[in-house]
């Protein structure tokens, strides 16, 4: 496939003289800034380009921003082995989906980079002011990729075999010179190419319906569906299970529609586009199987540790409420960790705000709890809080509001898989209220992955509600107000509200979420663990209604079922302790905490003479010994 790639590239000669210069130098470094439209040839230049570098000897690293979105870290990750090598050779494409990478690379890659690396990077926006000052003027290069011209067009289409001097006057007149469309011309056959203006019909009509018959519609519909970036062999072989094709994955990756990113192959924007928008108008029912199905297989390969993918999961959210919160535009706001100068920021930005003064101490004693989304021009757009109860500061108890959250997370809580989102400031729409922020699913998405947890299920956090759009996210999440732990600081009250997302975690409700954009009910529920049981039945220990419906509860009437399972819980308790001294402890922690009419977890580690940590620790000790009590007894089936 590369070697068909590199007979089919034609033109560029002024620029690839110039990158050839550029490699032969060993000493300068230098930047290459390409840009122009879609469909210009800027990833078959950069292909091009890597061809030659390794010919020089050079070592390449190929990058498409397309997999990296915002993320930095994921950027230096990669790169990682480059700072180490001598002249590096670094292409990264498509910087239109990730421009926050552009300043990255300027500020922090290639300043790392050794002497005589070559860094071309490709987009289809001008490159930022920043690389025309600060000296960045003497090494860098603007190079904006034009139409190819006729005679250019003209041995691109001889590559293709087309030499007939009316096709190719036909090609070349409606192909206007871009690279793609003279190459799905070439591949089309043209014939009829003067009756077509518009690009998308070519596509569809020529493309899928007559030259790509070869590959099953099914797989051009899948890497239509997978909106977020690309497709790969295990994903086409799981939702197309019954395809004849063994490799799917290869005969996509070898249509001129579809290039590769890795592992993984991505329909060209223009194709994708217009052929998930033919599959939901003509088919959708087809269209919702086949989300649903990909669905599926994301959410099991995150399951598997494959956290990243959770982002393409969320992607597939159509309904605008849901996506709220969820899916952010990382072309427009990217997240980074704490830096010099950003208090100063936020302090200008926030100077009316009081509760802004409790909020700076994370920043500066606990910058690892601190998320912050800046623009594309490095801007502070939004930041975001949040601890698990095990990377809490240990000051955690001087804040009023974590100090109270972690108590009622200790209790509701008992593994600590738990978020608490101590603030989340959207700084762009404080500033304008109209400006379609999606700073707030931004720093969401960085939250839930950087948090430490492979699949959160609880999220606690402040619902504003004067922003209706995250109210309307709440509500249609299920979360639940608990106003016994609501914090009041002057005129400011903090409310505490808890998302339970079940046993399937955070995970679950995406793809919940999806079915649901879709209009098709959620996946059934996996059942609750005996472990859940006993945590629901001892926090309810006084709601009959909760210990009727609990599996539980043995008997019709509704008071007799909840006796019943007070029944069982005391039993087991006798059963479960010994005489000795720290089960004695143990199972009196469970009964003040939990069983005695006035339980009260405070008065309970007071006149146990416990501190609270030791109390909370004590606590699930002896929830985790009753649970065990229950297994070996086989007390019920779940």
């Amino acid at each position: 496939m590369g070697g068909l790639d590199a007979a089919r590239f034609t033109g560029r000669d002024e620029i690839l003289a110039l990158v050839d210069a550029t490699l032969a130098d060993s000493v300068m470094a230098s930047v290459l800034l390409v840009h122009g439209n879609g469909g210009v040839g800027k990833s078959a230049l950069l292909r091009a380009v890597a061809r030659r570098a390794s010919d020089a000897g050079r070592t390449v690293w190929a990058l498409d921003a397309r997999t990296i979105g915002g993320d930095l870290a994921e950027l230096e990750h990669r790169l990682a082995d480059a700072f180490d090598r001598p002249a590096p050779v670094v292409l990264l494409d498509a910087l239109e989906h990730a421009p926050a990478l552009e300043r990255a690379m300027r500020e922090r890659i290639i300043p790392g980079l050794g002497v005589g690396a070559v860094v071309v990077l490709a987009g289809r926006d001008r490159p930022e002011r920043g690389w025309l000052a600060g000296g960045w003027e003497h090494v860098a290069r603007v190079l904006p990729l034009e139409p190819l011209s006729r005679p250019e067009t003209r041995r691109l289409l001889a590559h293709h075999g087309i030499v007939d001097a009316d096709q190719v006057a036909r090609i070349t007149e409606w192909s206007r010179g871009l690279p793609l469309a003279v190459t799905v011309a070439a591949t089309a056959g043209a014939s009829g190419a003067d009756d077509h203006t518009d690009l998308d019909a070519l596509i569809v009509h020529h493309l899928v319906d007559h030259s790509l018959t070869h590959l099953d519609r099914r797989v051009l519909e899948v890497a239509a569906v997978a909106v977020a970036v690309a497709v790969d062999g295990p994903l086409l072989g799981e939702v197309l299970s019954d395809l004849r094709d063994t490799e799917p994955h290869a005969a996509l990756r070898a249509t001129t529609i579809a290039e590769s990113l890795g592992d993984r192959v991505a329909l060209h924007d223009t194709v994708r586009q217009v052929l998930r928008r033919q599959l939901r108008e003509r088919a959708p029912a087809r269209h919702r199987t086949l989300v649903c199905r990909v669905a599926d297989h994301l959410r099991n390969r995150i399951l598997d540790g494959e956290s990243e993918l959770l982002i393409e999961l969320a992607d597939l959210i159509d309904d605008p409420v849901l996506r709220w919160g969820m899916v952010g535009d990382r072309s427009r706001y990217h997240v980074d960790r704490v830096r010099d100068g950003d208090v100063a920021e936020i302090d200008a930005a926030l100077a009316a705000q009081t509760w802004w003064a409790s909020d700076r101490r994370f920043f500066h004693d606990a910058p690892d709890t601190v998320v912050v989304a800046r623009d594309r021009a490095g801007a502070i757009a939004g930041f975001s809080i949040a601890v698990t109860p095990d990377r809490a500061p240990a000051w955690s108890g001087d804040d009023v509001v974590l100090d109270a959250w972690l108590s009622d997370a200790r209790i509701r809580v008992p593994d600590g898989d738990v978020i608490l989102w101590r603030r989340e400031c959207d700084l762009e729409t404080m500033r304008d209220p109209t400006t379609g922020s999606t700073v707030t699913a931004v720093l969401n998405e960085a939250v839930v992955r950087t948090c430490g947890l492979a699949n959160p299920r609880w999220f606690y956090g402040d619902v504003d509600r004067t922003n209706e759009a995250m109210v309307q996210l709440s509500t249609a999440m299920g979360a639940v107000h608990v106003p016994d732990a609501d914090i009041v600081t002057g005129r400011r009250t903090t409310s505490l509200h808890v998302l339970d997302h079940g046993a399937g975690g955070f995970v679950a409700t995406v793809h919940a979420m999806v079915h649901q954009s879709l209009g098709l009910p959620a996946p059934a529920p996996e059942p609750p663990s005996l472990t859940e049981v006993v945590d629901h039945v001892l926090r309810s220990f006084d709601d009959d209604d909760a210990l009727a419906s609990s599996p539980l509860a043995q008997g019709t009437e509704r008071a007799a079922r909840a006796e019943s399972v007070r029944g069982a819980v005391r039993d087991a308790t006798v059963r479960a302790f010994g005489q000795g001294e720290r089960d004695a402890l143990l199972r009196s922690v469970l009964e003040r905490g939990y069983l005695d009419p006035a339980a009260n977890h405070a008065a309970a580690a007071r006149a146990l003479h416990l501190s609270r940590a030791t109390y909370f620790r004590r606590l699930r000790d002896a929830r985790s010994r009753l649970v065990r009590e229950f297994e070996a007894g086989a007390t019920t089936t779940i």
